[in-house]
């Protein structure tokens, strides 16, 4: 009888730490989830670009040119950058440190905007800009959650797109899209529909990209 109980004792005692396992690993995953979408509530920018040959190489050494306001841009480029608010809440102008912009350096010689949107508030250099001095400020504006500012300009040359984000408590995070039979639209889409998911949210720490800056 004595047996007998002591090897039910160990019995017990194996269920017990089972058990104790289970929870804390059960508890440390509630913790992760709960603290991910819950706890910091930081800021997120997601932001992308694409730049696009306006004229191709079966093109090159032809007639055709393209002009921007009736100024000839040799290699001109199309450069679309878009900023998507993707995290739990609103960027407000206040969270722009000492009210500084976001600076987009293009490095390439620089003609003018085509296109904004989203109601961003942006800053551009004077026709002929120079690769070193090409930089586009977005100024301090409200960007709700879920919303997006994008804007096209026009260059010549090779361009290199860089960031740089005076955001306080917000995490900046680049996508570099994957296919590049598709279009930054579809890219676009992408961020948009995952968004506020928590299987995207879990996603999102899979995808390829890389922090740019965290304020």
């Amino acid at each position: 009888m004595a047996l007998n109980a002591a090897a039910m004792a160990v019995e017990w005692s194996v269920v017990g730490w089972v058990v104790t396992a289970v929870l804390a690993t059960a508890a440390i995953i509630a913790t992760v989830i709960v603290t991910r979408r819950f706890g910091t509530r930081r800021a997120a920018l997601t932001w992308f670009s694409e730049s696009t040959p306006l004229i191709s190489r079966v093109a090159e050494g032809s007639q055709l040119e393209v002009m921007y306001r009736d100024i000839p841009v040799l290699d001109p480029v199309l450069i679309t950058v878009v900023f998507v608010n993707s995290g739990p809440r609103d960027i407000t102008s206040d969270m722009f440190d000492a009210g500084r912009p976001i600076s987009v350096g293009i490095a390439a010689q620089f003609y003018g905007v085509t296109k904004i949107e989203g109601g961003a508030k942006i800053d551009v250099p004077a026709v002929g800009t120079e690769p070193t001095s090409a930089t586009i400020r977005v100024n301090p504006l409200l960007l709700k959650r879920r919303q997006s500012w994008s804007f096209s300009v026009v260059v010549s040359g090779v361009p290199a797109v860089t960031l740089d984000t005076p955001l306080i408590d917000t995490d900046v995070k680049e996508i570099v899209p994957r296919d590049w039979q598709g279009t930054i639209w579809s890219t676009f889409a992408e961020v948009f529909t995952g968004m506020g998911s928590p299987i995207a949210e879990v996603a999102a720490l899979l995808v390829p990209g890389r922090r740019t800056n965290q304020g």
